[in-house]
């Protein structure tokens, strides 16, 4: 994907605390449920099973007061007893069976049974066996018998109402269950967590909340969380921008240089406050620019002598076509000259003038001898110098060929070879047509190889490159293949399975 550096690492920076903050933020606020509703389950069991108790209890508490009480004392409505007086006080395992009675006033009528036998028959209050109220809002707290009817609620209206689908799910009065529980239940249409405890085989005590209201009590905890995630996103982005304007800045400086470069300015240096690494990449870039900038001018030097020399050279083939040309009209009139004298008589006045045209004419050959000698002076004598030095440089100095041309090369070069027998301005213009011949048939991506070795008492440079050499295209090669035959080495167009290698050999010593 493309688009700004800037604009990608910000985005890196930000975007990755931002997803660890979300990832705690919402681990954290399922946790906080998840305890919120392991509280509120044991919460409820412990709530519920302590009312079973009590209205455990209480029903004990009524059974007493209306077996040793006489007439209908308060709470009672109405008491009626059944069987032995001895046995009402003292059942070896009584049991109670509580309906709702309807009517203008609701009652619940608790019948007392000792091994299914009744004793007594009890009509009180529905707030008389239970007083729930306060107990209204979230939390829905009921006493319910076997048929699924409401006995006591903390809403008066609720009581005798069925409550079957509830008991459907949650199973009380199930002899193979447990005489008390919690479940996740769906009731009215919501998630519900519902508890229960038997009191019993006829009643249970029930305790609802929706389960919504778990939520809104670990809402705190919740809001808590994400204030603090949003500080982390915030700091963790000012960092982000700290840090980035402290990468991207000396990133713009060097992109700044390399366009310098790319226009040909080389050697401009930035500076830039930064860390140890980018400091370092910095001076590399830098020390990049002074060399580009080196190679230029040496470069263009090279280039200054290849002109200067061409033209010496042009302007002695110049001459010594001159020279050729003269030479021999000036030699026939010598002849001449010289055949005339020897006709005429000794005491003839033109003797003279002859001999002073064959004067002029032997000064003018003369004058032309020095000319030619002059054009076709010999260079200096060759110097011992290290090869692999001078080609590295020529390498340098012909990089630019090869950059437009798409080609890398490499390059193995032994710096033992020891030492040559020629110029390094000979070699120089040798190796310069080599590569130039190179860089005009070689065809990229294969990478030109440029190996020096020793071979017995010679210096073997072998170039090796992809491509074709159509016929004639060695003609340019013709010019470093006599100047090397002149010192004794040799220079080789050869085919390779690789398309073509040359090779130059050039004696030690």
């Amino acid at each position: 994907m493309r688009g700004s550096l800037r604009f990608h690492l910000f985005g890196t920076l930000v975007l990755l605390p931002v997803i660890v903050a979300a990832v705690i933020t919402a681990n954290a606020i399922r946790l906080f449920h998840e305890d919120k509703e392991l509280y509120i389950f044991d919460l409820s069991a412990q709530s519920v099973e302590l009312v079973a108790r009590n209205l455990a209890g209480h029903l004990e508490s009524l059974r007493i007061k209306a077996a040793l009480g006489t007439g209908t004392p308060a709470p009672f409505i109405s008491i009626i007893r059944h069987g032995d007086a001895a046995r009402l006080e003292s059942p070896r395992q009584p049991t109670y069976r509580i309906q709702h009675v309807g009517g203008t006033t609701p009652r619940l009528r608790i019948e007392v049974l000792d091994d299914k036998v009744a004793l007594l028959t009890m009509e009180i209050p529905p707030e008389s066996l239970l007083d729930l109220r306060g107990y209204g809002g979230p939390t829905q707290l009921m006493v319910v018998n076997r048929q699924g009817r409401i006995l006591v609620h903390s809403d008066r209206k609720r009581v005798g109402q069925s409550l079957s689908p509830l008991l459907g799910q949650l199973h009380p009065f199930s002899s193979q269950g447990a005489g008390a529980g919690t479940r996740q239940i769906q009731y009215r249409g919501r998630p519900t967590l519902a508890a229960f405890a038997r009191v019993g085989d006829d009643l249970a005590v029930l305790q609802t909340m929706d389960r919504q209201q778990v939520g809104a009590a670990a809402k705190p905890l919740v809001t808590g969380a994400i204030i603090a995630s949003l500080v982390v996103v915030g700091i963790a982005i000012v960092i982000a921008l700290l840090l980035g304007h402290s990468i991207i800045r000396p990133l713009r400086l060097m992109a700044r240089q390399a366009d310098a470069i790319g226009r040909g300015e080389f050697g401009v240096a930035v500076q830039a406050d930064s860390t140890a690494e980018m400091a370092q990449l910095l001076n590399s870039f830098n020390a990049m620019s002074a060399a580009l900038k080196r190679r230029e001018e040496e470069l263009q030097q090279m280039q200054s002598k290849l002109l200067q020399s061409e033209r010496l050279n042009a302007t002695s083939r110049m001459m010594t076509n001159i020279v050729k040309e003269v030479s021999q009209p000036l030699e026939q009139c010598f002849q001449l000259a010289s055949q005339t004298l020897h006709r005429l008589p000794e005491s003839s006045a033109l003797r003279n003038m002859q001999k002073q045209i064959m004067e002029e004419a032997n000064r003018a050959s003369n004058i032309l001898q020095n000319l030619s000698r002059l054009s076709s002076a010999e260079e200096p004598a060759a110097q011992a110098m290290e090869p692999d030095i001078i080609i590295s440089d020529v390498l340098v100095s012909s990089r630019p060929l090869f950059d437009k041309q798409q080609l890398t090369v490499t390059t193995d070069l032994d710096a033992q070879i020891g030492r040559v027998p020629l110029s390094p301005e000979q070699l120089r213009n040798a190796l310069l047509d080599i590569f130039l011949h190179v860089t005009t048939h070689a065809r990229p991506p294969t990478p030109v190889q440029v190996t020096l070795k020793r071979q017995n008492q010679s210096m073997l440079l072998d170039v090796l490159y992809s491509g074709s050499s159509p016929p004639g295209s060695e003609q340019p090669l013709a010019a470093a293949t006599s100047l090397l035959q002149e010192q004794g080495g040799t220079l080789s167009l050869q085919p390779s399975p690789r398309g073509n290698r040359i090779q130059l050999t050039l004696p030690i010593g």
